[in-house]
């Protein structure tokens, strides 16, 4: 299926609305200021609305162009994780643990450098905390220490 969606154009796009700079675009894209222009110029043809308004040193996004800004910022964060999965030829997993400080310094750290060196394709991140925490609110599961360690050597 061909997509119709011009993903060059919205690339062009999103790095000059971060520089509001077509030329400060161009050079992080590794293309000219006006390929960039011309990118930008061809997405706001298929929209049929103006992004930017060109100005002397520069550029303004127009209220349109904020909303799209902050859509496609979001998506192409997405893409990149996606993408940072598979780096280095191994698909990546990350875990986030979240334990009191207290038993994160007496037992997890020190083995921790074991469970990388078991698992390098997990990327660890830990958050401690030593207040309640509401396990809907955070988005956590939760494991009993003897479930979440039993078949796991750290």
């Amino acid at each position: 299926m061909k997509s119709d969606i011009p993903l060059n154009a919205l690339r062009a796009f999103e790095s000059a609305a971060r520089h509001l700079n077509f030329t400060k675009a161009g050079l992080e894209l590794y293309v000219s200021q006006a390929a960039v222009s011309q990118q930008v110029r061809l997405l706001e043809e298929k929209l049929g609305m103006i992004l930017f308004k060109r100005l002397p040193r520069g550029l303004e996004m127009t209220d349109e162009a904020r909303l799209l800004f902050a859509s496609i910022t979001d998506e192409f964060q997405r893409l990149e994780k996606a993408y940072r999965r598979f780096d280095g030829g191994a698909i990546k997993e990350s875990l986030t643990i979240s334990c009191v400080g207290t038993f994160a310094l007496g037992w997890l750290l020190p083995r921790m450098e074991n469970f990388k060196c078991r698992h390098p394709a997990i990327d660890i991140y830990l958050q401690t905390n030593n207040n309640v925490v509401s396990l809907a609110g955070e988005q956590l599961c939760l494991m009993s220490m003897e479930g979440c360690f039993k078949d796991t050597q750290w």
